[in-house]
């Protein structure tokens, strides 16, 4: 009897968990209302459960209070079928307040940890941009030498190549001898030996427990406009040269929308002013810098 009733048990926690999946995969679906009215009895019987909490991120609406579940897995339950995933997540939230070391930290952990993640390239890719938007083009291009010795068969450039190339064409004429940048990568890729990898990985690991979200007033602004069609166009383009931005929606009045394209949440002016300026010189894109609540 008693063997029974470990059976019924162990059977009641797999059915569990199906549901728990089902349930997750319907909200990434777009379809979030099953799962809600689920969520309570599953919060009340399984509180601790990785898988538990991760279903309580995704419905979450607060985008801190989602993060700091994401955290929770990613420290405490770092073997779970969605700490990889909590991972890239809690990176791309970084990456969209503009937050990009704070983003390139969290997200270095995927080639580091969960070298077999689905979301491998994707978090290399936004590393790589993460760093470029910084400001710290020499270190992507480091670790983009690292990533495809240790992945080659990844595509980890994506938009990076682009980028690089652009910076590539307004120093050409103080180094002419660089014809093409990613080549030169590939060719010292020999240079680097596994254990060499191996050790530059693990030298880039700070703390999970140092990140807080600093209290971010400013942003750029990139233009504001009457049809959406042509926020978007600017969206597109920014986007394209690897900057995460938004379209803000401003109402003038009943008749008048704006819709305004913005990048980042920066601590300061001078901090917002500084890519601004980097933006403006490279790409020639007129900004103005935004006060939140101004």
């Amino acid at each position: 009897m008693k063997y029974i009733f470990i059976i019924l048990i162990l059977f009641s926690y797999s059915y569990s968990q199906k549901d728990i999946y089902t349930h997750i995969d319907n909200v990434k679906n777009g379809d979030p209302d099953k799962a809600f009215i689920a969520l309570s009895d599953f919060l009340a019987s399984s509180p601790n459960n990785p898988d538990v909490i991760f279903l309580d991120a995704l419905l979450d609406a607060d985008s801190e209070e989602s993060i700091k579940k994401f955290k929770k897995i990613a420290n405490n339950y770092s073997s779970s079928k969605y700490a990889d995933e909590s991972v890239m997540k809690i990176g791309e939230y970084y990456y969209s307040l503009g937050s990009y070391i704070q983003a390139s930290n969290w997200l270095i952990k995927i080639p580091k940890y969960y070298s077999n993640s689905d979301y491998l390239e994707n978090s290399i890719k936004l590393y790589l941009n993460a760093l470029i938007v910084a400001g710290i083009q020499d270190t992507a291009i480091y670790y983009a030498k690292v990533f495809r010795k240790r992945f080659p068969k990844k595509n980890i450039e994506g938009k990076l190549s682009e980028i690089l190339d652009m910076d590539f064409e307004n120093r050409k004429e103080t180094d002419k001898k660089k014809s093409n940048l990613f080549s030169k990568v590939k060719d010292s890729f020999k240079n680097l030996s596994n254990e060499d990898i191996d050790t530059i990985l693990e030298s880039n690991n700070q703390p999970d427990n140092t990140f807080k979200v600093p209290l971010n007033n400013f942003s750029l602004q990139f233009g504001a406009f009457g049809l959406y069609e042509n926020a978007q166009k600017q969206k597109k383009y920014l986007s394209s040269l690897g900057y995460s931005v938004r379209i803000d929606t401003i109402i003038k009045s009943d008749s008048i929308k704006l819709y305004v394209v913005k990048l980042g949440n920066f601590e300061s002016r001078v901090e917002a002013s500084r890519l601004g300026d980097k933006i403006k010189s490279r790409f020639q894109l007129d900004y103005i810098v935004i006060e939140k609540n101004k």
